[in-house]
């Protein structure tokens, strides 16, 4: 084996290495943290794909790419352990497209170095989304492209970059508009002609094979079977995680199309900023709150991924590529400022900036040059780090719920820390009711009620009219012993506003009244909560109360 031979080897090796090393470091963090928990979640994205999976084992959902492999993983772990692996094959990857387009080893270490430590990147692949699988098939699809265009590798080029884009497709269709770009560049290349017709033509007909195999599937699945298949893969999930629940149609399209145009210098701006939008999930929470010694940030890939790819476009060397670079970051940013809402969806953007960023260490010219454009791109990054938000302003209250959610379904956690995570949670966002009736159940049925009346407080200052904050108020002063400030409460509630609530209203108020010997006014109370009680067992409680009424009155 000859020396560079053997030179690459070791630079795959070490980025492989690294990778796989941080992946299994985070694995073992997140296994450890109530994060693990957020994949199952009713609402979040992660349980909608789980859902999906499982209907598409029992035979009542379309195959598609994400959930027929979450279907056959069988667990979540399984799952991110695939995901991880994909993280691992791009940053190789990068390192290899940097190292054709660069031919420098050190500038393609750099680069995979990067995509291997990169935290968004490893954070996404820790939870059941589909971005890190999208990220993986945009580098892979570039990757195939540099193969279309060598005469030697073209046969494999074309029907691979058709295979890759039909499975991103698939994915999420917007992918087609980089999906197209790449196919264009490879049609661009130059091979022979009578070879480029065929590898075109077995591109697009992997691509037409691929996406129409799902459906073809589903048909014959249909015909044998009988069962139900449910063929469009639009539908969205509702906020309880169940399937086929219509998206909210917009009034009109001129409105749209003005929304769009009005905010697009907001949304280009939050594209290419410093900070990651939270969607789903938030980048900034999950890194505090495991926390990942990660050196990979939005902070400074953006500042000198960019500066990096425009140093591309002033070189005259190095030009055509860059233009072709652009072109696949435009088409790749196109579909999220337009469409998509920003967070997670922009970090199918980092391939491109991962390539970019080392020119800015490892330029042409001179040393002086280089240190000239070192100094300018730590200064653009200082400069993106002051436009960053405090840490503190970038967490929301939904974040702190989820949180809370997910402890209260880890073993051995203490109910005082899920209390915190809800109060947290109101404090962020003092009209957050979920996080206001979550606080005050658990508090109630083994935490701190003196947290949860401090809640109650706080949220009364605020909101004094609020049925739900009084009516949990009034509970926790009953169970705090404070009957006399709680039937208070309880009597300036207005009935017809406790949506849901009116039967264990009347039952808790009822028993208030109980305590000073009001037993005519709690029978009312009890036979009213009967008529408005959902569940049976509510019923049943009443009607127990109510009868233990009646017999006492009967004795005297």
């Amino acid at each position: 084996m000859t020396g560079p031979k053997r030179r690459k080897i070791l630079l795959f090796a070490a980025i492989g290495v690294v990778a796989a090393g941080i992946r299994l470091y985070v694995l073992a963090a997140l296994k450890k943290s109530s994060f693990f928990q957020w994949n199952t979640l009713d609402g979040l994205d992660m349980s909608t794909f789980l859902a999906r999976a499982k209907a598409l084992r029992e035979g009542t959902y379309s195959i598609l790419p994400y959930e027929t492999i979450l279907a056959l993983a069988g667990s979540v772990e399984n799952m991110i352990l695939f995901q991880m692996f994909l993280g691992c094959m791009t940053a190789l990857l990068i390192a290899w497209i940097a190292l054709h387009l660069t031919g420098k080893r050190l500038y393609a270490l750099i680069a995979g170095l990067a995509a291997a430590a990169y935290a968004p990147e490893v954070m996404y692949e820790g939870f059941l989304l589909r971005e890190s699988g999208i990220v993986f098939l945009l580098t892979a699809s570039c990757a195939a492209t540099i193969l279309a265009h060598g005469r030697r590798t073209e046969r494999i080029g074309f029907p691979l970059l058709g295979a890759l884009t039909a499975v991103a497709a698939l994915m999420r269709f917007s992918n087609f508009i980089w999906a197209a770009t790449l196919w264009a560049m490879a049609a661009a290349s130059r091979p022979a002609p009578a070879k480029r017709k065929y590898s075109i033509a077995a591109m697009l007909l992997m691509m037409l094979l691929l996406y129409s195999a799902p459906h073809l599937w589903n048909r014959a699945k249909k015909i044998s079977t009988g069962a139900p298949i449910q063929l469009s893969y639009l539908a969205s999930a509702s906020a309880s995680g169940t399937i086929g629940t219509p998206a909210t149609a917009p009034d009109s399209t001129a409105s749209t199309v003005g929304a769009i145009v009005r905010k697009l210098p907001q949304k280009i701006f939050f594209l290419l900023g410093p900070e990651e939008l939270p969607n789903n999930l938030n980048y900034r929470f999950v890194r505090e709150m495991l926390p990942l010694p990660l050196p990979g940030d939005p902070v400074w890939l953006f500042p000198l991924g960019l500066m990096g790819l425009a140093l591309w476009g002033i070189r005259r060397k190095t030009r055509k590529r860059a233009l072709a670079l652009a072109a696949v970051f435009a088409a790749t940013a196109l579909p999220i400022v337009l469409f998509l809402p920003l967070g997670r969806y922009r970090l199918s953007l980092t391939p491109i900036l991962l390539i970019c960023f080392p020119a800015v260490f490892l330029g042409g010219g001179k040393r002086a040059h280089k240190i000239a454009l070192a100094a300018t791109g730590i200064a653009l990054v200082l400069g993106y780090w002051h436009l960053r938000p405090e840490s503190a302003q970038t967490f929301r209250s939904a974040d702190f719920l989820n949180h809370g959610h997910a402890l209260k379904r880890m073993p051995n956690t203490p109910p005082d820390a899920v209390i915190d995570a809800y109060l947290m949670a109101l404090t962020l966002d003092p009209g957050n009711r979920a996080a206001l009736v979550n606080a005050f159940n658990t508090a109630m049925a083994d935490g701190s009620r003196d947290k949860a009346l401090t809640a109650a407080l706080t949220v009364r200052k605020v909101f004094p009219e609020d049925t739900v904050a009084q009516y949990y108020h009034g509970l926790l002063l009953a169970f705090a012993a404070q009957p006399q400030e709680a039937e208070k409460i309880f009597a300036a509630i207005r009935f017809d506003q406790l949506d849901g609530m009116q039967a264990p209203y009347c039952y808790y108020y009822g028993k208030l009244l109980l305590r000073r010997n009001a037993r005519e006014e709690a029978a009312k109370l009890f036979a009213k909560g009967i008529s408005a009680a959902r569940n049976a067992q509510l019923r049943m409680l009443l009607t127990r109360e109510l009868d233990k009424l009646e017999n006492a009155r009967k004795k005297y």
